[in-house]
């Protein structure tokens, strides 16, 4: 490598390199225009200098926060994300964000990339969600197997008794067939109640399929934000930083709602069989239909979800609301567009339980 000196003073001269570099060395009694050649180490040393300075600075970049996003519903989660829209870093605030964070890492994820996990999470069964959750529901769900058992017991010797007065004062007596009528009945009802916790299942798989169908065509970047660039660049900030979270947000808040949804259908799964017990009852039966309805509901809510992400996509993010004639609102109509549907997003995504009750007609 060569240049030219280009400025000497005293001890040490300046070289001025091709590729427009500065290089300070020592005086050979060198003159302000002499051409003088470096040895091939030094230029090496320069260039390594610069591609450590380049690489240092984009990866502690990488690492540095831009914004911080706090979910302050339960599980309650602080998220930090970068100035490349990426999660470095997630904190559970409260003991249910330590579960779900331990089942949903989205740390080094971009808010677009974590849409497929939610898609995943949302089509997992039971075990494939938590599978120390699913065997503890499991246990409890046998031992009220056995209680259960014992309840349509009591319904059978209550329907018994019942028949028996009936007849007596009819003049009459059981016949063989009136016994083994009813014997069927309970039959189907003991079956019921061991399975339990596999029609709890057979309800998720239905809406899983549900879910995979109506999803399959979701797109990565729903909530991929395009950053505004033009404007006053202190409006510009604001309306941008705005976007970033509540785009973040909702993602957040969806993968929190179905968190929750689990946890409801652990749940179910677990008190199934002593509540399907109650079936066998004119009086009770509305108690087991109840809770058919809820679990149903609880699994169509991961449906209702994932429209809702369908219905987002299809409107499309970036399509800007008409807010007034003002040119300068105009300029950043796309982030108020943004930030408008986030919101209203949210609002639809937190009333996606009641709607699915309301059209369970569940309790």
């Amino acid at each position: 490598m060569s240049g030219v000196i280009v400025s000497v003073k005293g001890r040490y001269a300046v070289l001025l390199t091709k590729n427009s570099d500065f290089i300070k060395v020592k005086n050979k009694n060198y003159s302000v225009g002499d051409k003088v050649k470096i040895p091939h180490y030094k230029g090496q040393i320069l260039a390594a200098a610069a591609s450590f300075i380049v690489v240092c600075g984009g990866i502690s970049s990488y690492f540095v926060p831009a914004k911080y996003m706090s979910v302050d519903i339960n599980p309650s989660v602080m998220m930090t994300i970068n100035i490349y829209n990426r999660v470095i870093n997630t904190k559970p605030l409260n003991d249910d964000a330590e579960i779900l964070l331990s089942k949903t890492d989205v740390s080094g994820m971009s808010v677009s990339e974590s849409m497929d996990e939610l898609i995943k999470n949302m089509t997992k069964s039971l075990r494939q969600y938590n599978s120390a959750a699913n065997h503890a529901v499991i246990g409890i769900n046998k031992s009220f197997v056995v209680v259960g058992s014992i309840i349509v017991s009591f319904f059978l010797l209550v329907e018994m008794m019942s028949w028996y007065k009936y007849l007596k004062q009819q003049g009459g007596e059981m016949t063989y067939r009136l016994m083994l009528e009813v014997a069927l009945k309970y039959l189907i009802a003991y079956f019921l109640v061991a399975m339990s916790s596999q029609i709890v299942v057979a309800i998720m798989q239905v809406t899983s399929l549900l879910i995979r169908m109506v999803g399959a065509n979701v797109a990565n970047d729903l909530f991929e934000f395009t950053a505004l660039k033009k404007g006053n660049w202190v409006i510009r900030a604001v309306v941008n930083a705005l976007a970033y979270l509540c785009g973040a947000a909702a993602l957040m808040l969806t993968n929190i709602l179905v968190f929750m949804r689990f946890i409801e259908l652990y749940l179910y799964r677990a008190v199934s069989p002593l509540i399907v017990a109650f079936w066998m009852s004119d009086d009770t039966r509305s108690i087991a239909t109840n809770l058919l309805r809820k679990t149903t509901a609880a699994a169509f809510q991961g449906v209702l979800i994932v429209i809702l992400l369908v219905i987002w996509q299809a409107f499309g993010v970036q399509n800007n609301i008409d807010l007034a004639n003002a040119d300068w609102i105009k300029t950043f109509a796309s982030g108020f567009s943004y930030i408008g549907k986030c919101i209203l997003f949210v609002w639809l995504l937190l009333g996606s339980q009641r709607m699915a009750k309301s059209l369970l007609q569940a309790n």
